[in-house]
């Protein structure tokens, strides 16, 4: 069976859950448009995947008039023109220029013999192309993000069209399935399967083979300016969607008898664009005499499980998120955890992991001030849980069927 991966190409994600699906049965896999962190990275997408060149436009006639003959083109058009879109000749070229483009891209897909397409991250920059398909079935899978924070009615036009057609659509929650029904539409319930992300091993595997002993000189080598203080952990990319500042200005309310005790870790290790958020960080940090350490540079797993070995309690609390594969590392660690209860976890609950959210930075702040009580807690449980519903689970062979019942 061949199929084709478009979308996100997010390498960290994509060769961990391929690494584990592709061994299960005859499955092909291509990939257009993969985007890497490091060139071990690459090097490692390139033994699961063949990797397709961007696809460029052939300047020609036909591909500037066959759009045209499109009933989605058109659908798309009159929608764009009822809802005052084109007021500008720009905006009007730019629209013209885009969907020639993706319909060219969906005309070049079906021309390959792909048996199914496997959508990863639903937006409608990534995802316009999918309503130009004639010949070759597609399956969605929503990360998270593309679920809860897009919801412009442009983007719930174009999403309701793709879904309608989409053999299948993924999710990783019940949150997240309840969630498309209700913004795109019952009758969707049929094709929604509820699916994990597979996590990397070699994260949990590293963790494993740490003792006491290994731990205590992580903390010595890696935070040698720590003496006594609490490291407390808070988020896992550079994105300004993790709330930086809300935490900067949490933190910034609390006395200077508590701040003392602790030292902050802000994980920046990917989704850094610019150094205003590093800058930022530095400022506010300076200024209230609080110790930290930031990690912008790429890290492998077992680097990154050297860092969480040492952290006392982790803060996690972004505008939106799934069903995170972060938390669940977080989670494994044994300590407590700090989540914003915005976020849609009941799946955690369920489970009958163990951790803290609250409401808002505030209910944060009286939190951390509190932060003796939390830490003595017995957070072992939360080990097991994972072991069973994450790391020893059955989800490749799942996904791996996925694609046979297309």
């Amino acid at each position: 069976m061949k199929i084709l991966l478009t979308g996100i190409g997010q390498a960290n994600f994509l060769n961990q859950l391929y690494s584990k699906v592709i061994p299960l049965g005859k499955i092909d896999v291509h990939i257009i448009d993969m985007t890497f962190k490091s060139e071990a990275e690459r090097l490692q997408s390139e033994k699961i995947f063949k990797i397709l060149p961007t696809y460029k436009l052939e300047k020609n006639i036909l591909s500037y008039l066959l759009p045209f003959k499109s009933k989605f083109f058109w659908k798309l058009f009159f929608f764009f023109s009822i809802s005052g879109k084109f007021k500008t000749f720009k905006t009007f070229k730019l629209f013209i220029n885009a969907q020639i483009y993706q319909y060219n891209l969906a005309k070049m897909i079906d021309s390959l013999g792909y048996d199914v397409i496997h959508h990863h991250y639903l937006t409608v920059h990534f995802g316009n192309f999918l309503l130009y398909l004639k010949k070759t079935k597609f399956i969605v899978s929503f990360w998270g993000s593309d679920l809860f924070r897009e919801s412009s009615y442009i983007d719930l036009f174009f999403k309701k069209q793709i879904l309608d057609n989409a053999e299948k659509i993924t999710v990783a929650t019940s949150d997240m399935q309840y969630n498309v029904m209700t913004k795109y539409g019952l009758s969707l319930r049929s094709k929604i399967k509820k699916l994990k992300f597979i996590n990397n091993n070699q994260y949990f595997d590293t963790i494993n083979k740490l003792t006491p002993s290994d731990i205590e000189t992580n903390r010595k080598l890696l935070f040698p300016q720590v003496e006594q203080e609490l490291i407390l952990s808070f988020g896992h990319s550079g994105f300004k969607e993790e709330n930086y500042e809300d935490l900067l200005n949490c933190i910034e309310k609390i006395d200077k008898n508590t701040t003392s005790k602790f030292h902050f870790l802000f994980v920046l290790t990917y989704g850094l664009d610019k150094d205003n958020l590093v800058s930022m960080i530095n400022s506010k940090m300076s200024k209230l005499e609080i110790g930290y350490t930031i990690l912008s540079k790429f890290l492998s797993h077992s680097e990154l499980a050297n860092y969480r070995s040492c952290v006392d309690a982790f803060i996690f609390a972004p505008q939106t998120d799934a069903f995170s594969g972060y938390l669940t590392e977080c989670f494994y660690q044994k300590v407590p955890v700090f989540v914003g209860s915005w976020l849609p976890y009941k799946e955690f609950i369920r489970m009958g992991i163990k951790y803290h959210d609250f409401d808002n930075f505030n209910d944060l702040k009286e939190m951390l001030i509190n932060i003796d009580d939390f830490v003595k807690s017995d957070y072992r449980g939360n080990r097991e849980i994972v072991k069973q519903y994450f790391i020893e689970s059955n989800d490749s062979v799942e996904w791996s069927k996925l694609y046979i019942n297309a």
